[in-house]
Protein backbone atom coordinates (compact mmCIF):
# COMPACT_ATOMS: atom_id res chain seq x y z
CA UNK A 1 0.00 0.00 0.00
CA UNK A 2 2.77 2.65 0.98
CA UNK A 3 4.26 1.60 -2.57
CA UNK A 4 1.38 2.91 -4.38
CA UNK A 5 1.16 6.34 -2.50
CA UNK A 6 4.41 6.55 -2.04
CA UNK A 7 5.04 9.35 -4.79
CA UNK A 8 1.52 10.84 -3.78
CA UNK A 9 2.44 11.51 -0.38
CA UNK A 10 5.55 13.47 -1.72
CA UNK A 11 4.01 15.49 -4.02
CA UNK A 12 1.64 16.25 -1.17
CA UNK A 13 4.38 16.89 1.02
CA UNK A 14 6.53 19.12 -1.78
CA UNK A 15 3.47 21.42 -2.23
CA UNK A 16 2.97 21.81 1.56
CA UNK A 17 6.94 23.13 0.90
CA UNK A 18 6.37 25.29 -1.53
CA UNK A 19 2.83 27.20 -0.34
CA UNK A 20 5.80 27.62 2.99
CA UNK A 21 8.37 29.27 1.09
CA UNK A 22 5.84 31.32 -0.29
CA UNK A 23 4.30 32.29 2.85
CA UNK A 24 7.36 32.90 4.03
CA UNK A 25 8.21 35.58 1.24
CA UNK A 26 4.83 37.32 1.33
CA UNK A 27 5.42 37.61 5.02
CA UNK A 28 8.66 39.01 4.96
CA UNK A 29 7.27 41.33 2.05
CA UNK A 30 4.82 42.32 4.24
CA UNK A 31 7.02 43.34 7.21
CA UNK A 32 9.06 45.38 4.72
CA UNK A 33 6.42 47.34 3.28
CA UNK A 34 4.76 47.96 7.00
CA UNK A 35 8.13 49.09 7.90
CA UNK A 36 8.63 51.26 4.72
CA UNK A 37 5.19 52.62 5.48
CA UNK A 38 5.55 53.57 9.32
CA UNK A 39 9.20 55.19 8.33
CA UNK A 40 7.49 57.31 5.65
CA UNK A 41 4.92 58.48 8.18
CA UNK A 42 7.54 59.22 10.33
CA UNK A 43 9.40 60.93 7.84
CA UNK A 44 5.92 62.96 6.49
CA UNK A 45 5.00 64.46 9.76
CA UNK A 46 8.44 65.22 11.13
CA UNK A 47 7.83 68.82 11.34
CA UNK A 48 4.73 67.96 13.51
CA UNK A 49 6.52 66.93 16.63
CA UNK A 50 6.76 70.43 17.74
CA UNK A 51 3.83 72.30 18.93
CA UNK A 52 3.46 75.67 19.28
CA UNK A 53 2.99 76.98 22.88
CA UNK A 54 0.35 79.68 23.28
CA UNK A 55 -0.11 81.80 26.97
CA UNK A 56 -4.17 81.17 27.59
CA UNK A 57 -4.34 85.41 27.68
CA UNK A 58 -3.00 85.51 24.37
CA UNK A 59 -5.34 82.53 22.98
CA UNK A 60 -8.50 84.45 24.39
CA UNK A 61 -7.60 88.11 23.28
CA UNK A 62 -6.99 86.31 19.67
CA UNK A 63 -10.23 84.24 20.26
CA UNK A 64 -11.54 87.38 21.14
CA UNK A 65 -10.60 89.42 18.50
CA UNK A 66 -12.17 87.33 15.73
CA UNK A 67 -15.04 87.33 17.14
CA UNK A 68 -17.58 83.94 17.37
CA UNK A 69 -17.71 82.05 14.91
CA UNK A 70 -14.24 81.67 12.70
CA UNK A 71 -12.57 79.50 15.25
CA UNK A 72 -15.55 78.91 18.15
CA UNK A 73 -19.52 79.45 18.82
CA UNK A 74 -21.35 81.51 21.43
CA UNK A 75 -20.53 78.83 23.87
CA UNK A 76 -16.86 78.83 22.91
CA UNK A 77 -16.67 82.42 23.50
CA UNK A 78 -18.08 82.64 26.96
CA UNK A 79 -15.88 79.78 28.01
CA UNK A 80 -13.01 82.00 26.93
CA UNK A 81 -14.41 85.15 29.35
CA UNK A 82 -14.82 82.02 32.10
CA UNK A 83 -10.88 80.89 31.73
CA UNK A 84 -10.21 85.21 31.51
CA UNK A 85 -11.52 85.86 34.71
CA UNK A 86 -10.24 82.44 36.42
CA UNK A 87 -7.26 83.17 35.41
CA UNK A 88 -6.77 86.50 37.26
CA UNK A 89 -7.06 84.37 40.54
CA UNK A 90 -4.58 81.50 39.31
CA UNK A 91 -3.86 80.55 42.92
CA UNK A 92 -7.48 80.49 44.29
CA UNK A 93 -8.44 77.91 41.68
CA UNK A 94 -5.60 75.58 41.98
CA UNK A 95 -5.80 71.97 42.28
CA UNK A 96 -4.78 70.12 45.36
CA UNK A 97 -2.73 67.77 44.31
CA UNK A 98 -3.72 65.10 47.11
CA UNK A 99 -7.71 65.29 46.56
CA UNK A 100 -7.46 66.96 43.25
CA UNK A 101 -10.38 68.97 44.14
CA UNK A 102 -10.22 73.14 44.26
CA UNK A 103 -8.53 74.78 47.17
Amino acid sequence: MGFIFRDFVAKIVNGFRTAGHAVEIVLILAVIVFVGYRVSLFWKHRADRVVPRVQVKALAAKLQAEGPGKYCSQMCAAMVTTVLALSAFPAQFELNPTTSAPR
